[in-house]
């Protein structure tokens, strides 16, 4: 605690104000530790202010808090290191979340609260990432710090070296939640409580509530148009798309719910799907705000949210919803929705929702931002086969008849 790093500026890196695991090293944390209050230079790169995880290094915590910490590139963790083509230095690090906290942790880079960065793997079960800040220091913000909770970086792929499929074995950037409190945070950017920068994150189960990001996505956000977020089954309200700076054609006040960008893909499915209901924009698309398509992306979303309830979609153009409501297949148009849904329904997917994004903040999608692809649910495939039984109750002098219709409906 109160431990502060120094190395002359630009000459340094890998290292932390709080502890430095590497070259293979285990750290575990458990209940009653305490990384708190550490500190780096601003100019040393690839730091955290509590806990950096490099070359192949594991940390466990199972307990214990590392809170209030300030570095560079991340406050509270940083695990990895991007790997160029031209060398493979870094091995796997990695980090296994069971409990505790990594709260109120500031960075002017990157991630306020855990920075994944280049070939590492982050696995969450369990703890809280909560009240972390990026880029907000000082009187003017950095228009370019993103991540308040969490920042996933594969790096850029570099042109004609390598396919992204090869640069994903250099750079695996994995993160997987399969729980976690991330609430309170705010980006002076984009990702108010995740950033997304690549294709291996995949959130199960968290409550995701009450982060601001003051350019794009104030729950999460995702970076580019080669980058697919896999979310199990959400339900996404009560987000807010709040006045901001424009950025050229894109407003802000757009997409309470979800907004995507010209290149970002919106596909949302009934089967293990999501729920968007309840939001508020500023000035259109109190749902889901779609730019215009800038080549091959779509917009498809389901006349049914999770559970199974109806979705009726609105044009929503200035908060103004038109009467008739629209099928929404493969559309590249502009377009604002607003949903109209039974209470029932909301209530079945409310019970069903295991990822839980509400409350959050940002001008251009309050609950999720887009500049890649967002996948909500599966599409099913084929047909689906009913197994029933046919059992005549006949009662008095009624006779059996030949054959009998039965409609089989979803309701």
């Amino acid at each position: 605690t109160h431990n502060h790093l120094y190395v002359e500026t630009d000459s340094g890196s890998l290292g932390a104000g709080g502890i430095s695991v590497t070259n293979g090293g285990t750290v575990i944390m458990n209940k009653d530790s305490y990384v708190t209050h550490n500190s780096t230079e601003w100019g040393i790169q690839n730091s955290a202010g509590g806990i950096s995880v490099h070359k192949g290094s594991q940390l466990i915590i199972n307990g214990g808090h590392i809170d209030n910490n300030a570095g560079p590139d991340a406050g509270g963790i940083e695990v990895g290191y991007v790997n160029e083509p031209k060398w493979n230095r870094d091995t796997l690090s990695t980090v296994i979340m069971n409990g505790g906290s990594v709260d109120e942790n500031i960075s002017w880079n990157h991630s306020g609260g855990i920075f994944i960065n280049g070939h590492a793997d982050v696995t969450i079960n369990g703890g809280s990432i909560s009240r972390n800040q990026t880029g907000l220091i000082g009187l003017q913000p950095n228009p370019y710090a993103s991540g308040g909770a969490i920042v996933v970086h594969q790096g850029n792929v570099p042109d004609g070296r390598l396919t992204a499929e090869e640069y994903n074995k250099l750079n695996l950037a994995k993160l997987t939640i399969n729980d976690a409190i991330i609430d309170g945070n705010h980006a002076a950017a984009a990702g108010g409580g995740i950033y997304v920068n690549s294709n291996n994150v995949t959130i199960n189960k968290a409550t995701i509530t009450n982060n601001v990001a003051d350019i794009y996505g104030g729950g999460i956000y995702v970076s580019t148009a080669e980058y697919t977020l896999h979310l199990g089954n959400s339900l996404i309200t009560g987000n807010e798309a709040t006045d901001g700076s424009p950025r050229g054609t894109m407003i802000a006040g757009s997409g309470g719910g979800i907004w995507f960008c010209p290149t970002g893909d919106a596909e949302i499915y009934v089967t293990d799907g999501t729920a968007i209901y309840g939001n508020k924009a500023l000035n259109q698309g109190d749902e889901v705000l779609s730019e215009a398509k800038a080549e091959g992306e779509v917009t498809t979303l389901a006349n049914r949210m999770l559970g199974g309830g109806g979705v009726k979609w609105y044009h929503d153009r200035d908060g103004q919803s038109e009467t008739d409501p629209v099928n929404v297949d493969h559309e590249t148009a502009f377009i604002g929705l607003k949903n109209v849904t039974s209470d029932a329904a909301k209530a079945i997917a409310a019970s069903l929702a295991t990822v839980l994004i509400t409350g959050n903040k940002s001008p251009r999608g309050g609950g999720i931002g887009s500049n890649g692809s967002v996948i909500f649910g599966n599409q099913l495939v084929g047909t689906k086969t009913i197994k029933v039984t046919k059992d005549w109750q006949i009662e008095g002098s009624t006779t059996k008849p030949d054959k009998v219709i039965i409609n089989i409906v979803l309701d």
